[in-house]
């Protein structure tokens, strides 16, 4: 049974699980993305190269790319609206560990991008209008398990109990100074890292790729930062009291 504490925080818990979770969802597109157009680009593969060519080339990814902001705008939007979802109603009813709930829930949001979703946006049902065989279905729920393993799995990092005072702040500051050093270096690494993708493949767009390494970068920034602030702090306070009982 988790403490009053973590009820308390459980909204902000769930939105920086979820923007964390949506940046590694984004860096596992942009994988899948480079993979689809290194396979249509090459050829030879016959039926799979017409897949890969139609999952890489379609209505969906040139909307994206002719509306870059609204569309990172959306993404970002309905990754934080599940995300508590899933903290408000299901990461005590589902069994397991954070990760395997967080993974379970992700079929929801799979199962309503294939039913809802692509028909909405003329990609038919399970995407199958868009020419690309199975390959929608595949990786819209890989897509869904890396969001949500990642969303259970920080949302279920344990908080430790209150303790003194001066202890406490010091850890909070060090997570929140690890958070904002993550965020620039991701920011800027994840740029770099989208363009020189671009560079790689002339036929993507600069500015998605970019913008996409971008974000991902800030959200695995932010949570490697808030780790590494953490693992300092703890350090600190071990050898604090060393440190005082050698005067």
């Amino acid at each position: 049974m988790r403490g009053a504490r973590f009820e308390e925080e459980w909204s902000t818990r769930a939105l920086g699980a979820g923007f964390v979770a949506v940046g590694v969802m984004t860096v596992v597109f942009l994988l899948g993305y480079v993979v689809a157009l290194v396979i249509a680009s090459r050829g030879g593969l016959g039926v799979l190269t017409t897949w890969f060519t139609a999952l890489a080339y379609n209505q969906l990814t040139q909307a994206a790319s002719d509306w870059l902001a609204l569309a990172v705008a959306v993404h970002l939007a309905f990754g934080l609206a599940w995300a508590l979802v899933y903290a408000a109603f299901f990461a005590r009813r589902l069994p397991g560990p954070g990760w395997r709930r967080g993974m379970l829930f992700s079929l929801l949001p799979w199962l309503l991008s294939l039913l809802v979703f692509f028909p909405a946006v003329g990609a038919g049902v399970f995407g199958l209008a868009l020419g690309a065989g199975p390959l929608p279905v595949l990786g819209n729920l890989i897509l869904h398990l890396a969001y949500g393993a990642t969303l259970g799995a920080l949302y279920d990092l344990p908080i430790a109990e209150a303790g003194e005072p001066g202890e406490q702040r010091r850890a909070m500051l060090a997570a929140e100074h690890g958070i904002i050093g993550g965020l620039l270096v991701g920011l800027v690494l994840g740029g770099v890292v989208g363009a020189l993708l671009a560079l790689a493949l002339p036929m993507a767009s600069l500015i998605a790729l970019v913008v996409g390494g971008a974000t991902a970068g800030g959200a695995l920034g932010v949570v490697a930062g808030s780790l590494i602030g953490l693992s300092r702090s703890e350090v600190t306070s071990e050898q604090t009291p060393s440190r005082q009982q050698a005067g």
